[in-house]
């Protein structure tokens, strides 16, 4: 006889006892019904748990692929140690050391490659930083901005707002100017304060300014320290890298340095032609 399991539960033939025959389960020479019927209630039960055609045991685990590993995407596979070492996972070896901070001592003697340098590092070494600080000198970039112009009257081309300023702080200001096409000026180069409407400094370099010419200059900018409305500026000009032109100049002001103002950089008129045009304004904190 074939067996039908697993495709096919087990279901036991229906018997009984002879007429007469009951069940004793202390006798021990006899084969009574009961014992066939005991007989394929654990074949049923081993059978149902095992389900048709093994379908209640679980599906063997299978191995993830170091790949697998990196996309990180499958919920079911586990993972070997070969597949962790075929993966990208870094282990504790690839790990750089930890950095180590250097102190102020080190800083001076400026031998160590490695280490890395804190704020207070280099306060104890003495270091001048660049800005901040009680000492002052720090220079923040207020404005930079550029263009091109070519209108026939003079024209602020670029503004800056400056507030805050204590009797200690300085503006710097750095401007280029290219003959783009030729041209001809008609008036100077002008930084004005536009909240008072008042010419502090100019530049007549633009005389006979033509294509490819080039005026390169700075300008500084101080409070007079005997009264906040008193703007002290000097400017210094190259004209080609080979004509200078310095200027100075005390201007006494409506709105205090130290109040809310406009600086502008003013532009000439053009008889004809362009102009290319570049600036850059800075504070130098003094506290």
């Amino acid at each position: 006889m074939t067996a039908k399991y697993p495709s096919q539960l087990y279901t036991e033939r229906e018997t009984e006892n002879l007429p007469g025959i009951t069940y004793d389960p202390a006798n021990k020479r006899d084969f009574f019904s009961d014992d066939f019927q005991n007989h394929a209630a654990e074949i049923i039960a081993i059978e149902k748990t095992l389900g048709e055609n093994l379908s209640n045991i679980p599906v063997p685990p299978v191995k993830a692929t170091g790949a697998e590993i990196n996309t990180g995407t499958n919920d079911a596979k586990f993972a070997t140690p070969k597949a962790i070492a075929d993966s990208d996972i870094a282990f504790l070896s690839d790990i750089p050391s930890v950095p180590v901070k250097a102190t102020g001592a080190e800083i001076t003697t400026g031998t160590n490659d490695t280490k890395f340098v804190t704020p207070k590092a280099m306060a104890d070494a003495g270091v001048n930083l660049p800005s901040g600080g009680s000492g002052g000198g720090g220079m923040t970039l207020l404005k930079a901005a550029n263009g091109s112009y070519a209108g026939a009257g003079m024209s602020n081309v670029s503004t800056i707002a400056i507030s805050g300023l204590t009797a200690l702080d300085t503006i710097k200001v750095f401007i280029n100017i290219d003959g783009a096409v030729a041209n001809t000026l008609t008036q100077n180069i002008i930084l004005e304060h536009t909240t008072d409407i008042l010419d502090l400094l100019y530049l007549d370099l633009n005389s006979a300014f033509v294509s490819n010419d080039n005026i390169m200059g700075e300008c500084t900018l101080r409070q007079g320290q005997s009264a906040n409305t008193i703007l002290d500026a000097i400017w210094i000009a190259y004209k080609n890298a080979t004509t200078s032109e310095s200027r100075t100049a005390r201007n006494t002001t409506t709105t205090a340095w130290t109040g809310s103002w406009t600086l502008g950089l003013q532009l000439p008129g053009m008889a004809s032609g362009s102009i290319k045009w570049s600036w850059a304004v800075y504070k130098i904190a003094g506290q």
